[in-house]
């Protein structure tokens, strides 16, 4: 799977992947023009994402987080921010040591809930810039969305929740600074099956605000009593 990066380049398109191994970014760029006829391949090493045991159950003993199994470990999301490329994976709470494709594969637990791995690289030397785990010892971290706001802070929502709890989405800012709050944006709704489906993030209407979608059910976990939500939060006043 491949996403595109968000931001804005009006000279160059980037799209960001990783391989099967979990360890590496595979980064295109995409000029625009006349050279617009081919993308060139950045393959760079990162910390490998452990991808196993990342079942997260909710309040009916159901695990949540499902679909994320369909292409566990894969770039989620990826935003440009000046020269610097952000990327961010969802992760399983273990590594595998032996016996990978068996039932009962060896793991090697590094985290107690799932967790979100964010990584960064320069797109003037095509190196690796900085690693960062989103994670928390009682939450788990999921579907992670980036974006870049008009004063160039890249801004992430995530869906979160305890064990035996249903998801909510969360905002935070990744930049500036390395310890900003977590907001929650809504509550907690019924259990669902549709958690990943539906989730995006993109700049809002001030050069400080983004927009976020959002969803909860209610009144039991069918689609059709899903309630949406399209948030706008940020810095600054509102407009």
């Amino acid at each position: 799977a491949m996403a595109v990066v968000q931001g804005l380049n009006p000279s160059m398109t980037y799209f960001a992947g990783n391989n099967d191994s979990l360890g590496q970014a595979r980064i295109w760029s995409w000029p625009a023009g006349k050279n617009a006829s081919f993308a060139t391949l950045h393959v760079i090493n990162h910390t490998t994402v452990p991808i196993f045991d990342a079942a997260v159950n909710g309040s009916d003993g159901v695990n949540w987080y499902s679909r994320w199994g369909i292409l566990p470990g894969e770039v989620a999301s990826a935003t440009l921010a000046g020269t610097t490329l952000y990327l961010a994976q969802g992760s399983g709470r273990a590594y595998c040591t032996a016996s990978c494709k068996s039932k009962k594969p060896k793991l090697n637990p590094v985290f107690s809930e799932p967790t979100v791995f964010i990584s960064k690289y320069s797109v003037s030397s095509w190196k690796e810039v900085g690693e960062r785990w989103l994670y928390d010892k009682k939450l788990a971290l999921t579907w992670p969305s980036l974006a870049t706001d008009g004063a160039g802070d890249v801004g992430i929502v995530l869906r979160v929740s305890a064990e035996k709890h249903n998801p909510q989405a969360i905002v935070s800012f990744l930049t500036p600074g390395s310890s900003n709050p977590y907001f929650f944006a809504e509550p907690e709704g019924l259990p669902q099956d549709f958690t990943g489906d539906y989730y995006s993030l993109r700049p809002g209407r001030t050069s400080e605000s983004f927009v976020m979608t959002a969803q909860t059910v209610f009144k039991g976990g069918t689609i059709g009593n899903m309630h949406w939500d399209y948030i706008e939060w940020g810095r600054g006043k509102a407009p």
